[in-house]
């Protein structure tokens, strides 16, 4: 049988240890099988990860998050999003840096995929292009006001037609 391989966010404390939450607070360490007592039930009890990264992404919380490769043990029970054992082993972790740097990657590459379906300023462009952090803060402020523009008009333009007038 094949060992099934899952994603977790582990959270990071403030000096830079990776730790399980919810009050347990041990440290996450590559190589080590972490364990709980108790017969695991999703959403509540247990060790969980997703199948997919996406998945596991939709469940990570807090500021500095760790993204581990993992195993699942013992009893395993399943859905759709996720998965929840007795034991966990990670095999492979990123640390907070670069968990950010790989998510914050991604997320431009997933808005350059879309930035064909509007006027982007040329700031946020270059930003997207080349993750220049410099550019970061102006990026975000001129996306927000052509955002803000856009919806600012649209909504006078249907004001104005529901009165009857012309734009």
């Amino acid at each position: 049988m094949t060992e099934q391989y899952y994603w977790h966010f582990v959270q990071v404390d403030e000096h830079g240890t990776p730790r399980l939450n919810y009050g347990d607070n041990r440290e996450v360490k590559v190589g080590e099988t972490l364990a709980v007592h108790a017969k695991p039930v999703l959403c509540e009890k247990g060790l969980h990860a997703s199948a997919k990264l996406w998945d596991a992404l939709g469940y990570a919380s807090g500021d500095k998050l760790a993204l581990c490769r993992v195993t699942l043990g013992g009893t395993v029970l399943h859905d759709d999003t996720k998965s929840v054992g007795n034991e966990r082993t990670v095999i492979a972790m990123l640390d907070s840096d670069a968990t950010e740097k790989l998510l914050r990657d991604f997320g431009r590459w997933c808005a350059l995929q879309v930035i064909h379906l509007w006027d982007a300023p040329d700031v946020v462009r270059q930003y997207l292009e080349t993750g220049d952090e410099s550019l970061r803060a102006a990026a975000g402020a001129a996306a927000r006001a052509a955002e803000l523009e856009k919806y600012t008009d649209e909504l006078e333009r249907r004001a104005l037609a529901a009165m009857g007038l012309e734009a």
